[in-house]
């Protein structure tokens, strides 16, 4: 089965990264694509919910495959800059810094895919898995 994930990678004035707080672990702040949703819009609802926040899509950055189990899934990462603040989200959330991500008790590809984003074009991570970059 092919899941279609939109996630979004905001940094704050300080260059810091927006992380919520999933199953005990941190991860960029997404999820699956809904029947009849286009991925933007799955991007935009998503980071509302979990965080409370409104974003601005401001690009495509990454799009990236892995296989988890059964399933292959199929990240698209979009880049945002933060809105209004219209609630509380249903996530726990916090600003980091990428070195601090690093260290953080943190979904695997969660530190590679944003400091691959630091480069212009990305390379395969092994991590502990294989992880496609594209774009």
């Amino acid at each position: 089965m092919v899941v279609v994930i939109a996630t979004v990678v905001i940094r704050d004035d300080e260059d810091r990264v927006l992380l919520v707080k999933e199953n005990g672990l941190w991860a960029i702040p997404g999820g699956k694509v809904e029947k009849g949703e286009r991925v933007i819009e799955a991007a935009e609802r998503e980071i509302r919910e979990e965080t409370g926040y409104l974003t601005i899509i401001m690009s495509l950055a990454r799009i990236y495959e892995l296989r988890k189990e059964d399933n292959y899934h199929l990240f698209f990462v979009f880049k945002a800059r933060i809105g209004e603040k219209q609630g509380e989200g249903i996530r726990g959330c916090a600003w980091f810094h990428l070195e601090e991500i690093k260290s953080l008790n943190a979904y695997p590809e969660t530190y590679p895919l944003l400091k691959g984003l630091e480069k212009e074009s990305p390379d395969p991570a092994e991590y502990p898995f294989k992880i496609h970059f594209y774009l």
